[in-house]
Formats: C-alpha cells, structure tokens, sequence
C-alpha cells in the first residue's frame, strides 16, 4: 500500500509545476528580475532608485497568477486523493503490496453510468445488505398472521405515549418571523385532521411495524400452529419497543419530553438521564412483569440501567441487520401519503380534502384482513370513496366515477371495495383497535365519514366502479 502510494504521489504532484508554467504563459508573467538587470535593460534611472516601484497592474497580475498556481495545485492534490481511494477501493492487489500503478491522473477512466433504474436498485456506501438470520426462519404465513397483533401492540402504547405527552407529535409552524405573530403554534389544518394518535400522523406506527416484520419477531418464540389466543413474550415485546423507538427517531429525532431523573456512576456532565429506551420497553411490560421488575423509579435504578444496556444492544443489532431506511420511508401508508400529495398537486383534491383523506387510511389498514396485500391505490382509493358519498352532506369531495375510473386501476378499485368491507366487518383484532382509537370518537374531525351507514354507501359506489 505505502508503494502504490508513493507513486501516485510521485506522478500526481509532478504535474503541478506544469499546471503553474502553463497559467504563467496564459497570462504573460515574466520572472522577477534583479536590480542589476533592471538597470541594464533601462529600467532604473537613477542612483538613489534601487529598485522600481511596481505598479497597481503588475501587483494584481502577480496575485492573480500565485491564486491560479493554488487553485491548479488543490485541483491536483483532491484529483490525486480520488485516485488513491479507487484504486485502494477497487484492487484488493494494491493492498497486498502488488506493485500494479493506477492510470495517471489526466487519464483517469470516468466510472461507467448507470441507468435511473440500476441506481434506485443499487446498494448505497451505507446500505445493510445482510439480513437477521433469527427473523429469516419465520414463515411468512406466520408474519401476516401475527401482523395484527404487531400492530395493535405498537399502536396501544404509541397512543399511551402521546397521551402522558412523553412524545410530542404536534405539527409546529417552526420559529416565527417576529414575536408579534399572531397565527396559531401548529398548523391548524393538518392538526385537525392529524392530532389523533390513531391517525398516525408521523407514520411512525407504520414504520415500527415494517422494522419489526423485518427484524423483531423470532421463530423460536412462535409456534407451529398460531391460535387467536397467542400472545408475545416478553422477549419480543422488548424487540417491538426497539422498533418503536427507532420509528420515533427516524420521525420525530428529540420531540421527547421524558423526566430526567436517573444519574450514573461516576457523575456525568450529561447527566441525569431519561433512558427513554427502558422507559419503551416498561411500557411494553405486562402488569405482573413490571411488578416483578421492581417498578420504574430512582430506587430501581441499576435494574431500569441493565434493562437499557440489553435494549441498546437490540437496537444496535436493529440497525445493523435491516435496511431501516427504506422500510420506514416505502411502506405502504407513506406510499398512500403521497398519492394523496400527487391528487393535490394537480388539483383533484383540495387542501381540506387531502388531510381528510389521508386521516382515515389508517382506519383501512387497521381493518385489513390477515394476508391481504395492501396497496397504496386501493387504500386512497376506499378513503375517497368514504369522502365524497353523494347522500353525505358534509362530503369533502363531488363523486365522479369517471375520475376514479381515470386514477385508479380496476384491481385497485376492487381493492377499494373489500377495505370498505373490511371496515364494515372487522375482525376481534381489527374491532378492538378501532374501539380504542379516534375512529369510535365522536369528536374527530372525520367521524361522520367512518360511521357504517356511511361505510355502506361507500361500498355500494365502490361496487359501482369495480367493473
């Protein structure tokens, strides 16, 4: 390695000395000339003239030509640096003390294009391409079975959360231009319709689930033959937390207002501390386990500490196992988010309408059945249908069927109808969520539109669009 680089250096800097001789001639420097030869070639008229005052032109020049010389011979250096990367990067020879040299730098060969669909599917320099080897082992038939319960779940102490206002999932308008403004701190339109922890506003629920598909459950905790009265155990309920959390971050980075109460041994400037992390994972604990636990105060502290260290560890291994990013921002309901953001750019939909619609997707995916594949089309599609029934006085939108005919294919419009039938017909699973969630709450700003009388209309409109 030290020899190839070595000789890159070698190459590289040798070239700056050309670049400077090159930007001299462009701008007809001459070298400084002594006194002597001044004198001779005229320059000096008198004795007590030593030597001439250069002027304002031949001082710019002169800057302009030691800035040329600078910038050429960064240009080399960064170029020079490149190269040694690519080669260290690209010949695993180079690092075994193969004496192969690089092209030299004005040679260098550009790296091939790839096409738009070649980069979406290629891996980034920080991408995860290995997968969990405990969660790989779980059926797929047994991870849509068990999606309901990860849901509920998740969703159960998200809504926990926010009520004891330990996260804050308010959408703010940011810092004001002068403190005289007399506008509202949130934005008013998007919290009327997106407050409520059911609505999942920050698609942080839908983002811990996809991470905890992905990674959370464990085969050697799930039997063979699922039955409705399964539960998890603790040990995947603490992997559920991690993928709550991480959600969270990727969602809402430091909108957590938990207390500080927990210092550490020996004293930190940091300090105290939240560990939030354990706070997650109590909360995910039965009533009997956080009995036994000891509680969550300053007197249990070396417990809520190891409980912290056990968690980060998950997260770690969350991290390092699954491609996180993607799977918190192409999920399905984010998906659904835009679709929405693209009918209102072209103004299918009005500002009012957007927010409506985009409220009650959660409702469809909460009633979605066990190994239905949801996408993103049939979910707007069933949530507009909700919003504009003809016989709905408050309808958010006219109903036209050659539009949905235009935006939504036929097996997204039939799609469309067996959510609303979902809806109408919820499982246990499904039934217990919406009970606990804005859906059953006569003041939601979208209450009237979920109600069944008006589910059914949708329905019967859906039936009419699906052929």
């Amino acid at each position: 390695m030290e020899g190839v680089c070595k000789a890159l250096l070698e190459d590289g800097l040798a070239t700056v000395g050309s670049a400077a001789e090159t930007h001299g001639k462009r701008y007809m420097l001459t070298p400084t000339r002594s006194v002597g030869e001044k004198a001779q070639l005229g320059h000096v008229s008198s004795v007590s003239h030593k030597c001439k005052i250069p002027t304002l032109g031949n001082a710019i020049q002169k800057s302009i030509a030691h800035k040329l010389v600078q910038t050429s011979y960064f240009r080399r250096a960064c170029a020079l640096i490149r190269s040694v990367v690519r080669t260290l990067m690209s010949e695993p020879s180079a690092t075994e003390g193969a004496t192969t040299l690089p092209l030299p730098l004005g040679g260098l060969a550009r790296p091939q294009e790839m096409g738009k669909r070649l980069k979406r599917s290629a891996d980034s320099p920080v991408s995860v391409v290995h997968g969990c080897a405990a969660n790989q082992e779980v059926l797929e038939t047994h991870k849509q079975m068990l999606l309901p319960l990860t849901l509920a779940t998740c969703l159960a102490v998200y809504s926990q959360l926010l009520g004891q206002q330990l996260w804050k999932a308010s959408f703010s308008r940011g810092r004001r231009a002068s403190r005289t403004d007399a506008r509202p701190k949130d934005r008013t339109l998007v919290t009327r319709h997106l407050s409520a922890a059911g609505t999942d506003g920050w698609n942080v629920v839908a983002g811990a689930v996809q991470l905890a598909q992905a990674w959370a459950l464990l085969a050697e905790d799930i039997p063979a033959e699922l039955t409705g009265k399964y539960e998890y155990p603790i040990r995947t309920r603490l992997r559920l937390a991690v993928c709550l959390s991480v959600s969270w971050k990727f969602q809402r980075c430091n909108c957590s207002q938990f207390p500080r109460r927990f210092d550490t041994e020996p004293p930190s400037l940091l300090g105290p501390h939240t560990h939030e992390l354990a706070t997650l994972g109590y909360f995910f604990m039965t009533g009997d386990e956080q009995q036994a636990f000891g509680g969550f105060h300053v007197d249990n502290s070396e417990a809520i500490r190891k409980l912290y260290d056990d968690m980060l560890e998950h997260e770690v291994d969350l991290l390092a196992c699954t491609n996180v990013f993607s799977l918190l921002t192409d999920n399905v309901q984010v998906q659904a988010e835009a679709w929405v953001g693209d009918l209102f750019e072209r103004g299918v939909v009005t500002a009012e309408g957007s927010m409506a619609t985009r409220s009650i997707v959660p409702l469809f995916i909460y009633c979605a059945s066990e190994g239905r594949v949801l996408t993103a089309g049939g979910l707007v599609c069933a949530a507009l249908l909700a919003l504009s029934t003809a016989t709905h006085p408050r309808a958010k939108l006219a109903h036209s069927e050659a539009q949905v005919r235009a935006e939504f294919s036929q097996e997204e419009r039939l799609e469309a109808w067996g959510l609303l039938h979902n809806a109408l017909f919820p499982s246990k699973m499904a039934a217990y969520m919406v009970q606990n969630t804005c859906y059953s709450d006569l003041g939601f700003e979208n209450y009237d539109f979920v109600e069944d009388c008006n589910l059914r209309a949708a329905q019967v409109l859906a039936a009419a669009v699906a052929a």
